[in-house]
């Protein structure tokens, strides 16, 4: 078993493409087809966030190719799983478990299902991996902005709670880094 991140997120990524093919079009709710049909008709509602409207309604091509968001969404799950695995785990131990994570409902599952609250769930996952490898010096800044912190804060404004929730995690992060290193600002 090839532990390189690039390597699992190909294999997760083809497990999550076999789930997506086994349930196309995917599982919805009535909270899927609201957002579907908001998509459709272009009115945007209270229902949801701006963010996941504009999302639903440009990666469904107004609408008309809903099953393309079930993919992407199991996708972008399956991308913060595997990338929260490297950043909490040893490359090996990363590999294995984001590949065992994949097999089940629990990710590749959920991840073919049109809720907000599963790309809200891969935000916070990303974001959970930037502070860590932040913490662990682990990979440049930049890049860890572009692969985790923006795009899991974009993924988080899905929901109402998602950006307040961010917030509130940076400021007990940054008050506990200040503490732990108190002595290095005096």
């Amino acid at each position: 078993l090839s532990t390189s991140f690039h390597t699992s997120l190909m294999r997760n990524s083809l497990i999550q493409f076999i789930w997506w093919v086994v349930f196309f079009p995917g599982f919805f709710s009535t909270d899927s087809f609201g957002a579907v049909q908001m998509a459709k008709s272009g009115e945007l509602g209270n229902s949801f966030t701006a963010s996941w409207a504009l999302y639903v309604r440009v990666f469904s091509f107004h609408g008309n190719a809903i099953s393309l968001l079930t993919l992407i969404n199991g996708l972008v799950l399956v991308y913060s799983v595997t990338r929260f695995g490297y950043a909490i785990f040893s490359a090996r131990t990363a590999a294995i478990s984001t590949f065992l994570l994949t097999l089940t409902p629990l990710v590749s599952g959920m991840g073919i299902t049109l809720w907000h609250d599963i790309l809200m769930s891969a935000g916070m996952l990303l974001v959970t991996s930037f502070f860590i490898n932040l913490q662990k010096g682990t990979g440049s800044y930049r890049k860890l902005l572009v692969l985790e912190l923006f795009p899991g804060a974009l993924f988080c404004s899905f929901r109402p709670n998602g950006l307040p929730t961010i917030a509130v995690f940076a400021a007990i992060y940054g008050a506990v880094m200040f503490l732990k290193y108190r002595s290095q600002f005096t």
